[in-house]
């Protein structure tokens, strides 16, 4: 299953979060507390650039919107 990291005020996360939820991607929701914790150790792990959206399954991660975009068909095959 895709765990989605976001923040709901992102307006970039958003709309990878309305994909998700139109194509009905199942996926985990975690919510990044954007007043410090995409600065915590964990976080900087997934995305050094400590922004959101940040996508990951299995070994996979993505950290931007394009490259979120770009093979999201792809990725609902495997997952589903």
């Amino acid at each position: 299953m895709l765990t989605f990291y976001n923040h709901p005020l992102s307006p970039i996360a958003r709309r990878v979060w309305w994909t998700l939820l139109e194509k009905q991607i199942p996926f985990e929701l975690v919510t990044v507390d954007l007043t410090g914790a995409q600065f915590e150790p964990e976080f900087l792990a997934l995305n050094s650039f400590h922004h959101v959206p940040v996508i990951t399954e299995g070994g996979l991660r993505l950290i931007e919107s394009l490259a979120i975009f770009c093979p999201l068909p792809t990725l609902s095959q495997v997952v589903l």
